[in-house]
């Protein structure tokens, strides 16, 4: 009993540093954000939005709404491993629920569609182990486009000091692990062909899901500068997969504008890159908001 009981003391301060050194790199990378945007003040209070700017971030904030829907059927792919659910209870468990991330601690998104689950045909004890996966499947995606990227000798990647042999080689043993769990789940029984296949269609979905994610941020960056699109779009997508890691940033606010600057300094725009980061959080934002109220309307009679 003892040893259960030190296990769980272990699991609590895991926990408990984890979130302190979130909240710390939260901290730091707000002030990184507050004194850039003070540094650049001058240069970005000139800056005047146009009817035609309001009606782009508009129209990227459908744009983004819509690719979340990508994740939406990622997600019913991931829950119907475990359990014969309808999309008329996965689709909203995820879109009603996804604006929830912006609380603080980053996990209230998770608890409610686990709260919203409950009761139906999936289990406690699956929606955990659904939850786990889907927190492996996203970010797949999001490396996916990084190590394809840092292959190719992306200058944007430049500022993480990784050797350029290195990219290819990881590249290589992300492959490999993947292809070796594949082979185990398959091998012992773990997972069952149609299983296997609806993770790897869950993954495929998220690959696009960030390809829609950058180029969305490289249109907002288009709307206040002007620089290369490759960088623009693996960038977004290394900034996403930043604010996703670290835990205790609601919505990886901080995060992901911190690595925008950090990964697109080379560009020397950095007025243009501190306009973008908070143009590309409003889209995102309003976009997360589109995606709760479309579902809200449409699944309002099931959820009363």
């Amino acid at each position: 009993m003892s040893l259960v009981d030190d296990n769980l003391r272990t699991n609590r301060r895991l926990k408990t540093a984890g979130l302190w050194a979130g909240r710390i790199l939260l901290v730091v990378s707000l002030t990184f954000v507050a004194w850039e945007l003070s540094h650049h003040w001058t240069a970005i209070s000139l800056w005047q939005p146009t009817s035609s700017t309001l009606l782009w971030l508009t129209a990227l904030a459908v744009a983004y709404a819509v690719s979340l829907w990508l994740l939406v059927e990622g997600w019913h792919q991931i829950i119907t491993v475990f359990a014969p659910e309808e999309r008329i209870r996965t689709y909203p468990s995820f879109a009603i629920t996804q604006i929830a991330k912006y609380l603080p601690g980053n996990i209230a998104h998770l608890i409610g569609r686990g709260l919203y689950l409950k009761g139906g045909k999936i289990s406690a004890s699956q929606i955990v182990k659904a939850t786990i996966a889907e927190m492996a499947v996203i970010p797949l995606g999001a490396l996916v486009w990084i190590l394809l990227a840092g292959s190719a000798g992306t200058r944007a990647l430049e500022a993480l000091n990784i050797p350029a042999f290195a990219w290819p080689i990881m590249a290589v043993v992300l492959a490999t692990v993947l292809a070796a769990l594949a082979l185990y789940c398959t091998r012992y029984h773990t997972l069952n062909g149609q299983q296997l296949r609806r993770l790897i269609f869950a993954a495929l979905l998220s690959v696009l899901f960030m390809l829609a994610l950058g180029l969305i941020y490289a249109a907002t960056f288009g709307l206040v500068g002007v620089g290369p699109t490759s960088d623009l779009v693996v960038v977004a997508i290394a900034a996403w997969l930043a604010g996703f890691l670290t835990p205790g940033a609601p919505g990886g606010i901080g995060i992901r504008e911190a690595t925008l600057l950090l990964l697109l300094g080379h560009l020397e725009l950095d007025s243009s890159v501190l306009l973008s980061a908070a143009l590309f959080r409003i889209v995102t934002v309003s976009g997360d908001f589109l995606l709760f109220t479309a579902s809200w309307i449409v699944c309002r009679k099931q959820i009363s």
